[in-house]
């Protein structure tokens, strides 16, 4: 269930226009600077590590979205004459 919310945390970023390389460098800061974690087994979030090797694995299959995502925002910018 951690993994789907964590993908699906990724998908919104990405909509967002986030970068998903950027999404990984959030949580590699989180972990750092969150401190120490109980056993996996007695947790209900998965550990730091193993939720960013699911990112690094995952991100780089969604970057079309962040890609269609920054192109939208852009047009839409432009239409609204923000830029």
């Amino acid at each position: 269930m951690k993994r789907l919310a964590t993908v699906f945390g990724l998908t919104l970023a990405l909509l967002a226009g986030a970068c998903s390389h950027a999404v990984v460098t959030l949580w590699e800061k989180m972990s750092r600077a969150g401190g120490g974690q109980p056993p996996q087994w007695l947790s209900t979030h998965p550990a730091h590590e193993k939720r960013i090797k699911e990112l690094r694995q995952t991100s780089d299959r969604f970057e079309p979205l962040h890609d269609a995502a920054r192109e939208r925002n852009l047009a839409l910018s432009l239409k609204l004459g923000f830029t």
